[in-house]
């Protein structure tokens, strides 16, 4: 969370906004942010945002080169699950990561052009039947310490992410999780289950993301928005480029702290 820039206390988005406005690109600025509590103090150099079309709804332009991916696996220790990876190769800054999780039989994968948009992607399979809460919880606990050690992750920019059956599961352990996490992505929200989420904890804020057309997308919007989250909602059918583009988009502009 955010609570000082410059010599201005920032108690909303709009003091945070005001505060950033009065400075100009290259002013280097002193921030201070609260994560689990405790103050953190920073100073940062202003660069001009390049905003990305994905977001406004327009076709976001592509690199002049398509981006070269390459396949891996992670594992945790003490379990038989295997997770995939794709990232893009021989990245020269770290990079957003999505832990996309499906069911099998049932979530959907994620869309294939996300690695191509400069994320990490790492798809895990949740159990068959009901996983027992706890028990996914302390899996993904310890496949998030082994997505940070990653050389390529931002660990401020990893989100948990699920299609259609495996949404309800991402929002529900994203919750359990939001200390090790900066965000959840609900795409394809199926017509059972109902959005769960804690209220919002300002120090452990997660971002929420809602892909999907109709009532269903905008009833877990509205039950996010609620409970205090920041929400972005993208109208988009989960599984195609504009989705992916979206997704890449947001985490983007994701807060980092």
């Amino acid at each position: 969370k955010l609570v000082r820039v410059g010599g201005n206390a920032v108690a909303t988005r709009a003091d945070a906004i005001a505060a950033l406005a009065a400075a100009s690109p290259g002013d280097p600025l002193d921030l201070t942010v609260q994560r689990a509590g405790d103050p953190i103090s920073l100073r940062v150099v202003l660069a001009e945002l390049d905003l990305s079309p994905g977001l406004a709804g327009g076709a976001a332009e592509g690199p002049e080169q398509p981006v070269e991916c390459g396949n891996s696996e992670l594992a945790v220790p003490g379990s038989e699950r295997i997770a995939r990876v794709r990232a893009p190769k021989n990245a020269s800054t770290r990079l957003p990561v999505v832990v996309w999780l499906a069911r099998a039989g049932g979530g959907g994968p994620a869309p294939g052009p996300l690695a191509e948009a400069g994320v990490v992607v790492v798809e895990s399979t949740l159990p068959a039947g009901q996983p027992s809460v706890q028990a996914e919880k302390a899996y993904l606990a310890d496949l998030l310490t082994q997505v940070r050690n990653r050389g390529d992750a931002d660990a401020g920019r990893i989100v948990l992410a699920g299609s259609s059956d495996a949404a309800p599961a991402a929002l529900l352990l994203a919750d359990a999780l939001s200390d090790r996490l900066a965000g959840v992505v609900a795409v394809d929200w199926p017509a059972r289950g109902r959005p769960r989420l804690s209220p919002n904890v300002p120090d452990e804020r997660l971002g929420v993301m809602v892909v999907g057309a109709g009532g269903r997308a905008q009833r877990v919007a509205t039950a996010a928005r609620d409970q205090g989250y920041p929400v972005y909602r993208l109208d988009a059918v989960g599984g195609n480029g504009a989705a992916a583009a979206g997704i890449a988009a947001w985490l983007a502009g994701l807060d980092r702290f």
